[in-house]
């Protein structure tokens, strides 16, 4: 393991609901499961509720008070501005009557077909850096797969043009300018908004939430 500067080089920004949200821990971890899994599992897996931490990537793991999680900063980016952007969802009636013979009344006001106008945070800016404590090797395996970052990737947003890799001469990069718990934070004089978030991958999962400081984002290049 060693400190690395990982860099996502973008076509035209991304999109996430915060600034701190585009875990780069998060994303190593779909790639990783996605690859032991394969496809149908994995997505199985999703699908079902089947989560559980994902606790062998190829990240050195910060171990504290009984919990854990890896050494991974949060992402750091020169932000140009944010713009709200509104997508369309609509229910394709005509092609759905082509594959189904008999169809009643598909409710589009309400429930799973409803439309929708959905309106998306876009982060303009042309590169997030982030800083991780692992190997380097596997880790460039796994990034090279990686296409897009942030939210709604399919309609084209985040778009990673190339990954670089780097090494770096600051460990304290990785384990301290990250959400960490309150608890570490307080240990070691760590600033920032105090909300609940997750601290491993996945982030969604309830199990792995805490009371939690988020440092803020910097321009680092």
């Amino acid at each position: 393991m060693k400190a690395l500067k990982i860099t996502a080089f973008l076509r035209c920004g991304f999109s996430a609901s915060f600034d701190w949200s585009v875990s780069i821990d998060s994303v190593i971890a779909y790639q990783s499961q996605l690859e032991k899994l394969g496809w149908e599992r994995f997505t199985e897996h999703q699908s079902t509720g089947q989560l559980k931490p994902v606790d062998d990537l190829p990240i050195a793991k910060e171990e504290f008070n009984g919990d854990w999680w890896y050494q991974v900063s949060r992402p750091f980016f020169d932000c140009k501005m944010i713009h709200t952007q509104h997508l369309h969802r609509r229910f394709n009636i005509q092609e759905s009557e082509q594959h189904v013979n008999k169809i009643g009344k598909i409710e589009t006001t309400k429930g799973a077909y409803k439309n929708a106008r959905l309106a998306i945070q876009l982060f303009v800016t042309d590169r997030v850096v982030w800083y991780v404590n692992g190997d380097k090797d596997r880790i460039k395996h796994l990034l090279q797969m990686v296409t897009h970052i942030g939210g709604k990737r399919g309609s084209g947003h985040g778009a990673v043009s190339r990954w670089e890799i780097e090494d770096h001469d600051n460990l304290e990069d990785c384990r301290f300018r990250r959400i960490v718990p309150t608890e570490f934070a307080q240990q070691h004089s760590i600033d920032g908004l105090t909300l609940e978030w997750a601290i491993r991958p996945p982030y969604t999962l309830q199990e792995n939430k805490r009371l939690c400081v988020v440092v803020e984002n910097e321009v680092r290049t």
